[in-house]
């Protein structure tokens, strides 16, 4: 049906971009609008799911942070787990400080262990401190090193 190869990563280039499929891929307008729907949503669903860099995360206050959690691990925090998140105030240096170390959710944040571990393996994940056969339980001195 299409000349030409199509992927994501060129409907993700040419977001919306109606015009491109129509002259450049010789489509018609109705493919065309609906190829630059296509590239719309993917665009989106990959921003949605994407993960944050550490230098990113590192910037944010504890909102946004707070935010980013509910949205993209919306089964992480429970509802009262949530205010003692929010009323720890951890901004995103100091979550990703404490990657690896479930003590301080637990016994800081006052959160149970078992959020404190997702959440400690979360910041771990964002760091990228997970090697194969590593232990991460170093994880807080090497984040606070660089």
């Amino acid at each position: 049906m299409f000349s030409s190869n199509f992927s994501s990563c060129v409907l993700a280039r040419h977001t919306g971009d109606v015009m491109f499929f129509e002259n450049k891929c010789k489509l018609p307008i109705g493919i065309s609008e609906d190829l630059a729907d296509l590239a719309r949503e993917i665009t989106d669903k990959v921003e949605k799911d994407s993960k944050p860099t550490a230098e990113q995360v590192k910037e944010w206050d504890a909102n946004k942070l707070l935010n980013w959690i509910k949205e993209h691990r919306s089964r992480l925090l429970k509802v009262n787990q949530l205010k003692k998140f929010e009323e720890a105030d951890i901004d995103g240096a100091t979550f990703l400080k404490h990657a690896g170390d479930k003590k301080f959710f637990h016994e800081e944040c006052k959160l149970p262990i078992g959020t404190s571990e997702m959440l400690t393996d979360l910041a771990i994940e964002i760091v990228g401190l997970v090697q194969k056969g590593k232990s991460t339980e170093h994880a807080p001195l090497l984040f606070s090193l660089h």
